[in-house]
């Protein structure tokens, strides 16, 4: 092997060893679905990376044992593979969780380059044209299929983006990917008559007997500047006033109680629309301000164990 064999060697070894280095211990800073989506989706490409590396690498080390050139695919196929698993295998105790599906995109990565890389091979001898196209269309296919959620939560934020200044109504089906619960359980059904507007769904929330039980709004749309308010309806099937404790918080929200908006309102029966103002939100925290430019949630939820409590909420919107 010459110098300068072995000097490409070991750089293809070094930059292996960093890209699998990588995935173990690099986290994106931000933590929208979206982005997890991407940081998930990029085990693809870096593993399809590392695959054509490690082929190089078999080429100049076992050029001289394995005279097919398929041998050194097999090999970049399985030793990447390993490499997968081992960095799965890695993140137990790390600073991510393992996770099979991670494993499941290294192996579309490795299955999507080298795929692509052995039909255009000019040393491979593909003879059947159809093996060229079922291997082609399989990694192509295998590429796209670990980037469809990206797609699928770019298209989500989009539509999120076009309702507002809705926030959540119930009848967008955008909206409603950014809903949750606590303790509770929620069910999108008709609006009951007592609701007069024009919507035909409307978040039955069943609160449980555990704490805090509620409807929860994730990432709604953060800027809320040029808005006077925030609202919410909520209809109580019950016979008397319950209460249900407000919190909404920027995505700089460190956790305390201080840091965010708390508000208790009275909820009666029959139709009730809350509605909390911006100024008084953006002066909630103790220490600072919060950012209307950068909101991160809305928690709705019973200020005590509620269980059995049905309320019924829509239009949760600025105004």
């Amino acid at each position: 092997m010459t110098r300068q064999t072995l000097a490409v060697t070991l750089l293809l070894i070094i930059l292996v060893l960093t890209m699998v280095a990588a995935v173990l211990m690099y986290e994106l800073p931000f933590d929208t679905r979206l982005w997890i989506e991407i940081q998930n989706a990029g085990h693809t490409p870096i593993f399809g990376i590392v695959s054509l590396l490690v082929l190089g690498i078999s080429s100049r080390l076992l050029g001289t044992v394995f005279s097919k050139r398929l041998v050194h695919y097999l090999v970049a196929l399985v030793v990447t593979a390993l490499l997968g698993l081992f960095s799965e295998y890695a993140q137990i105790d790390g600073p991510r969780d393992a996770d099979i599906m991670d494993f499941l995109r290294d192996i579309a990565g490795i299955v999507s380059f080298l795929g692509v890389s052995v039909c255009v091979d000019r040393k491979v001898n593909l003879r059947a044209g159809k093996l060229r196209g079922i291997i082609l269309t399989v990694a192509i296919l295998s590429f796209i299929a670990t980037m469809v959620p990206v797609a699928y939560w770019s298209t989500v934020y989009l539509g999120r983006n076009a309702t507002f200044p809705v926030i959540c109504d119930f009848d967008s089906y955008w909206g409603k990917r950014f809903v949750g619960t606590n303790n509770a359980a929620l069910s999108i059904v008709r609006a009951p008559r007592d609701i007069t507007d024009d919507t035909t769904s409307v978040g039955q929330v069943t609160f449980g007997g555990d704490d805090y039980p509620g409807l929860e709004i994730l990432e709604p749309y953060p800027d809320w500047r040029g808005y006077r308010q925030v609202s919410f309806e909520v209809l109580s099937p019950e016979d008397s006033s319950v209460h249900l404790s407000v919190r909404i918080e920027d995505q700089s929200h460190n956790g305390e109680f201080e840091d965010r908006f708390n508000r208790t309102v009275l909820v009666k029966s029959g139709m009730n629309k809350i509605s909390f103002g911006l100024a008084d939100i953006r002066s909630a925290p103790s220490t600072r301000e919060i950012d209307l430019a950068s909101m991160g949630a809305i928690h709705i939820f019973a200020a005590r164990r509620d269980s059995g409590l049905t309320l019924y909420f829509d239009n949760i919107r600025l105004e």
